[in-house]
């Protein structure tokens, strides 16, 4: 009686008859491995290192569109990743994806930027600015940050069009979208972004002031 060899995978027991076959199944293995660690070391780093962006590499706030930009792959791997409504849609960020341009228009600083639609993390939002607290004292109507038009183009595949993922770079990073719209070749959008999430900015702004004052 002939003798039939076969390979057996010893993660999943799998069986195969052709020796090359085997070696492509491990082969996917070592890629599907090497993947979820590196979506697990994003996870567990990624808002780490956005802090220490935000607070010390990050010094104006007039830096934040170039800082997207450099660091867009590494946002939108966290976007695919880390669990969160960071997209309108849940839409996810495909390989090849490319932001071409993210401007920001008149950025205004304002120590007191209405909380009606967001607030920074630790505060509280406080819709119309007449909310309160349940012992009855009034909720803030404002915490300091800037104010701007934020435009921008998300060059992808054709076919991919239909999705718009574009919004889950902003949201994670801290950059509040409001009144506005469009499509991934051309949208814009109201935003605020809040001093206490980015405080390299903060700090240089307030520097700013204190020389203006002196």
């Amino acid at each position: 009686m002939p003798q039939i060899l076969v390979w057996k995978c010893p993660e999943t027991g799998k069986l195969f008859e052709e020796q090359q076959k085997y070696k492509n199944h491990l082969s996917a293995l070592t890629r599907a491995r090497r993947k979820v660690k590196q979506q697990n070391y994003i996870k567990t780093a990624f808002f780490d290192w956005l802090e220490d962006e935000r607070t010390n590499k990050v010094l104006d706030v007039s830096d934040v569109p170039q800082w997207l930009m450099d660091n867009q792959q590494t946002i939108m791997d966290a976007v695919n990743v880390i669990p969160g409504q960071w997209t309108s849609f849940g839409d996810k960020f495909a390989d090849g994806d490319l932001f071409t341009k993210i401007t920001f228009d008149r950025p205004c600083w304002n120590s007191n930027l209405s909380n009606s639609h967001s607030c920074p993390k630790g505060g509280v939002q406080n819709w119309g600015g007449r909310g309160t607290f349940a012992d009855g004292t009034p909720k803030p109507n404002g915490y300091p940050g800037w104010g701007l038009r934020l435009s921008g183009s998300l060059k992808r595949n054709k076919k991919l069009m239909s999705s718009y993922p574009y919004s889950g770079l902003f949201n994670i990073t801290g950059i509040y979208t409001g009144t506005g719209g469009g499509g991934n070749a051309d949208f814009g959008y109201d935003a605020k972004i809040w001093a206490a999430e980015w405080p390299g900015a903060a700090s240089a702004e307030t520097f700013r002031k204190l020389v203006n004052v002196t």
